[in-house]
């Protein structure tokens, strides 16, 4: 995610499935026993909604 940032925080769900079908394609051992789409929205749902009851005044810039 952090490639594509910022833009991939107005569609993080292509950049999961494509997280998803690579992790397959390259046979990897999937090492998560949750449901990761799942826990992946509610974590940014958690985000989302911490940001609008506590917003800070901090700016965070991942590409320095």
């Amino acid at each position: 995610m952090l490639d594509r940032y910022p833009s991939v925080l107005k569609r993080p769900m292509p950049v999961l499935q494509r997280f998803i079908r690579d992790h397959h394609k390259w046979g990897f051992e999937w090492l998560y026993d949750g449901d990761l789409e799942t826990d992946f929205l509610r974590f940014l749902g958690q985000v989302q909604r911490a940001v609008k009851e506590k917003p800070l005044d901090v700016k965070v810039d991942f590409r320095k």
